[in-house]
């Protein structure tokens, strides 16, 4: 490779990798502080359930939008797709900072929804386009990897800047302005065909639609350590919030270790494989879960859930972008997106009543037994394409 196009490259890995964090960013920045910015001002925020709603916002926009974005994405330059969501990530910030009353919040929430939708969107297709098979591998991994490390970390940071004065944590949306020179700098060509070499002729809808559930049920199956895990350790006698906040870290550890390590996952095993992998991994950790009387049970638990975790997404990704044409490329991505979106969105109305019939461990062992569920369902699709492939392989030429 040369030099220059290498430099292009690395550039490149650097800007897409910084790119993805930010819709978790954006998530680990507010979160910690909302009840600082709840008793900030009693006469404005009356409710607690506009709070709920402003931590909301983004994603219902996204959902809106990603339609109309896959298709930008797919007529126009992906790089323009992603500057502009990385101008509109910064201007919502500013808009919060300046602005802190709640109508602004809520506006700028939901603006922000629709720069998310544009980074989710060419961060995903820019890494098809620009990236081979093993790179790509590699790259969203760290993608992932990366993306795990901020929601690790940045709470503290949120918490820390909320001491001195809640805005000014919105000001780190200000990174996304950093970010906007390399992308400028991006290629304007794609730099890589699509490594499966499958032409538009050739697009089947029907495996990229199971990748979509897989995806969506992961996200699904992570937030219910989200939204019950603190209460699931009150009711086994471990109500202490500070091991709640441990609790909910852990799954990153795996998460970040297993990102950096999914390339050479992917070079020993298939996309099938590795999803079955992570979701026997889900599966044992949240039976753990639902059973462990001890904290180191727990954490055992969910150190195994991070490795399903970090499986599970990039692989998602690496298989999409392995079988969709360069040309649905943005499309794809988007569908991706609200896939993911779509597991988030239904968290609590899942939930909600699960827990609620069946309380807090049967509800994590109803889960765990899903997620085994479906990798035996893969691994039984997995029997028959080999059963399959065998039978053609033995079968007597034709003699027509």
């Amino acid at each position: 490779m040369p030099r220059s196009e290498a430099n292009i490259l690395r550039n490149a890995s650097v800007l897409l990798v910084s790119a993805s964090t930010l819709p978790m960013l954006q998530a680990v920045l507010i979160t910690p502080i909302l009840a600082i910015i709840r008793d900030s001002n009693h006469d404005q925020w009356s409710s607690t359930f506009l709070l709920r709603i402003i931590v909301a916002a983004p994603a219902l926009t996204i959902v809106t939008l990603l339609p109309l974005i896959g298709r930008l994405a797919d007529r126009f330059e992906r790089r323009q797709i992603l500057i502009f969501g990385l101008a509109l990530y910064a201007i919502c910030g500013l808009i919060i900072f300046e602005f802190p009353q709640p109508e602004y919040i809520l506006a700028s929430r939901l603006l922000l929804g629709g720069a998310l939708a544009c980074l989710m969107t060419a961060t995903t297709a820019l890494t098809g386009d620009l990236f081979k098979a093993e790179q790509r591998s590699k790259m969203l991994g760290w993608q992932y990897a990366a993306s795990a490390a901020v929601g690790m970390c940045f709470p503290v940071l949120a918490g820390s800047l909320a001491l001195v004065n809640w805005r000014l944590a919105f000001l780190v949306y200000l990174v996304a302005a950093v970010l906007i020179m390399p992308a400028i700098g991006l290629p304007q060509q794609p730099a890589a065909a699509p490594s499966s070499g499958l032409k538009t002729s050739t697009f089947r809808l029907r495996p990229i639609l199971a990748i979509y559930a897989l995806i969506g049920f992961g996200t699904l199956s992570l937030w219910l350590l989200t939204i019950q895990l603190a209460f699931h350790l009150a009711e086994i006698g471990f109500g202490s919030p500070l091991l709640a906040g441990l609790a909910l870290g852990t799954p990153c550890l795996t998460g970040i270790l297993i990102g950096v390590l999914y390339e050479r996952v992917r070079q020993l095993f298939g996309f099938r494989s590795i999803a079955v992998l992570a979701f026997i991994s889900m599966g044992l950790a949240y039976g753990l879960i639902s059973m462990a009387a001890s904290m180191p049970l727990v954490f055992f638990g969910l150190l195994l859930a991070g490795v399903g975790f970090g499986l599970n997404q990039p692989n998602c990704s690496a298989w999409l972008l392995d079988v969709v044409p360069a040309e649905f490329r943005g499309r794809a991505a988007a569908a991706l997106t609200f896939a993911v979106c779509a597991g988030q969105l239904a968290s609590p109305f899942v939930y909600q009543p699960l827990v609620t019939m069946a309380g807090s461990a049967i509800s994590f062992g109803i889960v765990g037994g899903m997620c085994l569920l479906v990798a035996t369902a893969l691994l039984s699709r997995r029997s028959v394409s080999l059963s399959s492939n065998q039978q053609t392989a033995t079968a007597p030429p034709s003699t027509t």
